[in-house]
């Protein structure tokens, strides 16, 4: 358990910094901006939880603030990348109207 932890605290460091460098980008980069920046702020929320259920885990032996966490991850996830197929969807509808 602590291979991971420390793991994912190296991790959260990565992703912060990553999510610093792209939240200015996530309103004006279009889809592709927002993708990324969704992906690096999920991640740093990922990393964060997975820091918590080894916390959990220390205190209460369990496998279940792991499987808490998966669906969890797996929902944030499903609900970016809908943020991002609809993104892409309005640039693509925009890209045909514009056209002559």
């Amino acid at each position: 358990m602590v291979p991971l932890s420390v793991t994912a605290f190296g991790a959260l460091l990565v992703n912060l910094a990553c999510a610093a460098i792209l939240m200015r980008h996530r309103h004006v980069g279009g889809s592709l901006g927002k993708a990324a920046w969704l992906s690096a702020r999920n991640d740093v929320l990922s990393n964060v939880a997975i820091l918590a259920a080894a916390a959990v885990t220390l205190q209460w032996a369990s496998g279940w603030p792991d499987i808490v966490v998966g669906i969890g991850i797996g929902a944030v996830n499903a609900d970016a990348g809908l943020k991002v197929w609809r993104a892409a969807s309005k640039e693509r509808l925009e890209a045909r109207s514009a056209r002559p």
